[in-house]
């Protein structure tokens, strides 16, 4: 006889760089020029500074302002500077989630003064059409925009074919291949079937998906009804407020769960935007951390 309980466990891992400065010796007819890049990338519709904290402290940390003061004081002291985006600029505030087909983020890029940038996989959350509509409404604005560099996209099958298995299971598949020495070498799809077999009175659902608006759904969808929710948000972590904001508005208790221990590596993994909302934060145990977070929402009821 099952007990009853039911559980819904995520498991999405992105990675997320920071920005950097490149120094680029020119020569050119006999003279050298200093070319500076700037370079910037997974700013996630972090359009407007926020709060948060850092090492302890609250402060006022991001925002497209602070960036545009720090690029013209760059330019200022070398006008060849180049000024370069990586991609993944939608995706994880609400501004995307409201203002989703006007472009307010590529329309930034140029209001930064952007040169050249290309898409990430988030370009791509809305699918091909989303993109499209995005990209008309930046040109339909008579805005300054950054160039566009972008190379093996096939637009008609990606239209015709939707998500592929790989688009809907990103990284996943790689545990056991991709940084064992962070991630294990055990695979997901065989720990989650020894957590099925450990378990077998419980009833264990997993939901996939590296699209942030997917995951928001699926939290509404079940939120009222699981006795808890085990979420790995990877790096929508440590940006999305839409996340922190469907957690909070659900009854089912919510787990934040890292593979890692976050704290031991890069600074940005440090802040968390969902913590606040969950009722506990497991993190550093390998999979491991999955079975611990679930033991504790058995040992809640």
């Amino acid at each position: 006889m099952k007990r009853g309980k039911k559980i819904l466990a995520f498991l999405l891992i992105i990675t997320m760089l920071l920005p950097f400065v490149m120094n680029i010796p020119a020569e050119a007819a006999g003279k050298s020029k200093q070319l500076d890049a700037l370079f910037t990338h997974d700013t996630h519709s972090h359009l407007n500074s926020f709060s948060t904290i850092v090492d302890g402290e609250q402060k006022e940390v991001g925002g497209f302002a602070k960036l545009k003061t720090l690029i013209d004081e760059r330019k200022k002291e070398n006008p060849d500077t180049l000024i370069l985006d990586g991609g993944d600029f939608s995706m994880g505030t609400l501004i995307q989630t409201v203002y989703d087909t006007e472009a307010a983020e590529l329309r930034m890029l140029g209001y930064l003064g952007c040169d050249v940038s290309t898409f990430g996989n988030h370009e791509f959350d809305y699918r091909s059409k989303g993109l499209v509509d995005m990209l008309t409404a930046a040109k339909n604005s008579g805005e300054t925009l950054p160039s566009l560099v972008v190379c093996n996209v096939d637009w008609d099958s990606m239209e015709k074919n939707g998500l592929s298995e790989g688009q809907k299971h990103p990284n996943i598949n790689l545990l056991g291949k991709r940084e064992p020495s962070i991630y294990g070498s055990v695979t997901f799809e065989d720990y989650l079937a020894e957590l099925r077999k450990r378990y077998a009175d419980l009833e264990i659902d997993y939901f996939q998906s590296n699209i942030e608006g997917e995951m928001i759904d699926c939290i509404q969808q079940v939120g009222f009804e699981v006795d808890g929710i085990i979420l790995n948000a990877g790096a929508y972590t440590h940006t999305s407020i839409a996340l922190q904001d469907a957690i909070r508005s659900v009854t089912s208790p919510v787990i934040e769960v890292h593979i890692s221990n976050v704290h031991s590596r890069e600074s940005f993994r440090h802040v968390s935007m969902i913590a606040c909302a969950c009722k506990g934060v497991i993190c550093g145990f390998g999979l491991n951390s999955y079975r611990l977070a679930l033991e504790a929402l058995l040992g809640n009821k």
